[in-house]
């Protein structure tokens, strides 16, 4: 089976392969001796010598670049760009190498991609559309759920607007109705609050200065008469204050 799928493959795609193959497995080398003679050298560091191994490394990375982007030129006759996907442009970060590396991976080729296409379309058509997986199930269970409530708080508000509109004729009827009855009320409340305004308090009367010093007058009587059945204490200090004061007469000239 292996001979049969080589024998398959065109001959300069298997020698650009290849080609390229040995140059990468030439770098790696140069990589892997390099590494060794910096971490373990057996003659004391020069110059030279370290620019010389570097420049062969250098000399050897170049040309597996070229040899690579040359193949990828689209006017070659190469057979790498018809086995392999790649960017237009070199990465210019790790993370974005990472990136391209996984997509790169798990990227269908058109053929594919087209073909898959096509049986999903017939699938839906002969089918129809597959069900909502759970999440969507869920997605759209909250979407009743919260219309149902939009719903529920729209009745609620329609209803509170219909009661509001109907006290307000009820307010207004009441008012149209009873307005003069409602005038007559107010006026007679008006008159008893002067009336009551206008007579004289009692504490006033009995000659106190304010009506504090009354109360606690009152209280003082009340003790005296349950305990000793007088109706005032004898020699009050609170009663003296009730008492006026006689006028000073000025002097004449």
């Amino acid at each position: 089976m292996e001979q049969h799928s080589q024998g398959g493959l065109d001959p300069n795609a298997l020698q650009e392969l290849e080609s390229l193959r040995i140059k990468l497995q030439s770098l790696q080398e140069t990589f892997n001796t390099h590494l060794a003679y910096l971490r373990d050298p057996k003659y004391p560091f020069s110059w030279p010598d370290l620019l010389n191994k570097f420049n062969m490394l250098t000399a050897k990375f170049a040309s597996l670049s070229e040899d690579f982007y040359a193949q990828m030129d689209p006017n070659s006759n190469s057979a790498l760009p018809k086995l392999m996907l790649h960017p237009g442009t070199p990465t210019a970060t790790e993370s974005e190498t990472q990136i391209l590396s996984v997509l790169l991976r798990t990227k269908l080729i058109p053929d594919i991609e087209r073909l898959e296409e096509q049986i999903r379309v017939a699938v839906v058509a002969e089918f129809g559309e597959p069900e909502a997986t759970d999440e969507q199930g869920r997605a759209m269970d909250e979407d009743r759920v919260l219309k149902k409530k939009q719903e529920h708080w729209s009745k609620l508000v329609n209803r509170h607007d219909q009661l509001a509109g109907q006290a307000h004729d009820i307010v207004n009827e009441l008012v149209t109705n009873f307005r003069e009855n409602m005038f007559a009320e107010a006026e007679k409340q008006e008159r008893q609050r002067r009336e009551m305004a206008s007579v004289e308090p009692e504490w006033k009367k009995e000659g106190f200065s304010n009506e504090e010093v009354w109360r606690k007058y009152q209280l003082e009587c009340m003790a005296s008469f349950l305990s000793s059945g007088r109706d005032e204490l004898q020699g009050s200090d609170l009663k003296r204050l009730a008492q006026p004061r006689p006028t000073q007469a000025t002097p004449s000239q």
